[in-house]
């Protein structure tokens, strides 16, 4: 009977290290970057723009010194 017991604990303790021993799971796979490029960006900027024209908002905000709307309709083409 003691050396059943000891067997079942033996294995409760071999059991109990090789479960703690295995490697961790993976964590789950990241949410992919978002890629914003420069086309997208130019169109962005324009959408601002026409935004910022139809409110009607104070020439001197418009005027950034930025590019230029002719560049921008370059980079889309």
């Amino acid at each position: 009977m003691k050396l059943l017991a000891a067997i079942l604990l033996l294995l409760a303790f071999t059991g109990g290290i090789l479960y703690h021993a295995t490697v961790a799971p993976l964590p789950p796979d990241p949410e992919p970057l978002v890629v914003v490029t420069k086309g997208d960006l130019a169109k962005i900027y324009l959408l601002g723009r026409e935004i910022a024209i139809t409110q009607k908002a104070e020439p001197e905000l418009l005027e950034d010194g930025g590019l230029d709307d002719a560049m921008i309709r370059n980079m889309l083409l």
